[in-house]
């Protein structure tokens, strides 16, 4: 892993304040936590945040973009999409749902089933 500035494609340099920088601090100590990752850990925090840039591992992963000239009508619309598409992920494939509180997309794990779907 190399040392370098991380150079993301759309600038996301906005600041979260109140309880949005709370909720924000929660699902990271809960996010890091569960990992066994330390705060005071440097170099385990960035390997943490480059295996959640590889998906964790999982064996699939879904992106859904919209036109840059889209505004909040086909914002609406596409967010219902996402939001049927995973629920039916859930219920026909055995698969769950995990998000977070902050900026960061739907990803989703594959739960083995016993019956056939």
């Amino acid at each position: 892993m190399r040392d370098e500035p991380i150079k993301p494609d759309w600038p996301a340099d906005g600041k979260f304040t109140g309880v949005y920088r709370e909720r924000q601090v929660g699902a990271a100590q809960a996010l890091y936590g569960a990992m066994g990752v330390a705060r005071s850990d440097a170099i385990g925090r960035k390997l943490a945040y480059v295996r959640n840039h590889a998906f964790f591992d999982a064996p699939h992963a879904v992106f859904i973009f919209m036109p840059e000239l889209f505004d909040t009508r086909e914002a609406a619309v596409i967010g219902m999409y996402a939001q049927t598409l995973m629920l039916a992920f859930v219920a026909r494939r055995g698969m769950e749902m995990m998000r977070s509180t902050t900026s960061q997309p739907l990803r989703l794990r594959l739960i083995p089933s016993s019956s056939p779907t």
